[in-house]
């Protein structure tokens, strides 16, 4: 058992305990707060099933994590929510919570933050809220439909045009989602792993990610599982494609139904679905 991981998990309780009455009294009201307080949720939800080897611990504390941005969000001003800043997104998304991905996605802006974030990690997200979250049903108007599809090419091409030549396998795995193609998808998502991986690593060397966090956030990718998610949405047949960062045990379908008080109680026990 690593002492980083028992760490981590002693210390996200112990900040948890600590943080809770402040979310719960309004006192955490800027993004930067509840994008910190849902890191001790997952930091410790991970940690635990590294521990356990069980992966259950995530899917509770995507659950809780997730609950407690949304309760909160709305506190925090529109022009200061920032759509790149994705995580509790991918944790609605993984976790298989998807009416809460939904409310999500229509609590973040639409359009790019030039102060706050950079343009391609904008239409990164953009793009798969738009195409999964945002979508108008499939029996909609055709006007509406062709309106929709005109507006997720528009996001790619101007993706192209802001990287001007330079490349991101973010794009290319969004590409391959519209365009339905399996092969480029598994490709695309091992590079975006494998830069995720490299990132990791420097940020470690240069000292902005302690050993103590990199025990539990090199391990496992819930973006990672949240794309696989979206790629079976769409029905993308991707056989035994194993994707570095995450963990197979995690891959099955979550049992857990969704509850939105889930972060009010850190040993929170959820119910199973019907």
């Amino acid at each position: 058992m690593s002492i980083e991981l028992t760490d981590s998990i002693a210390n996200s309780e112990y900040m948890l305990e600590h943080s809770l009455p402040h979310l719960e009294a309004g006192r955490l009201s800027t993004l930067s707060h509840l994008l910190g307080f849902a890191v001790l949720y997952r930091r410790r939800g991970i940690a635990r099933m590294l521990v356990q080897g069980l992966p259950d611990p995530v899917f509770v504390a995507q659950m809780q994590a997730v609950s407690a941005f949304l309760h909160a969000l709305p506190r925090v001003p529109e022009p200061e929510r920032v759509l790149s800043l994705a995580a509790c997104l991918w944790d609605a998304i993984a976790g298989q919570y998807w009416d809460a991905a939904t409310e999500l996605a229509r609590l973040y802006p639409t359009h790019h933050n030039p102060k706050r974030e950079h343009e391609d990690d904008f239409l990164y997200v953009a793009f798969l809220l738009q195409r999964y979250l945002l979508a108008p049903p499939a029996d909609a108007e055709p006007e509406r439909l062709e309106e929709h599809a005109a507006a997720e090419l528009a996001r790619l091409e101007r993706w192209e045009e802001v990287l001007e030549g330079g490349l991101d396998p973010r794009l290319e795995l969004c590409r391959a989602l519209h365009e339905g193609d399996a092969g480029a998808f598994a490709e695309a998502i091992v590079s975006v792993s494998d830069a995720r991986d490299e990132e990791l690593l420097q940020r470690h060397e240069d000292g902005v990610v302690t050993k103590e966090d990199l025990a539990w956030l090199r391990p496992v990718w819930p973006e990672g599982l949240a794309l696989l998610r979206l790629a079976e949405r769409d029905g993308l047949e991707l056989g035994p494609l194993q994707v570095p960062r995450v963990p197979p045990l995690l891959r099955i379908d979550n049992p857990y139904a969704y509850y939105p008080d889930a972060w009010r109680s850190i040993d929170f026990r959820p119910a199973r679905r019907s």
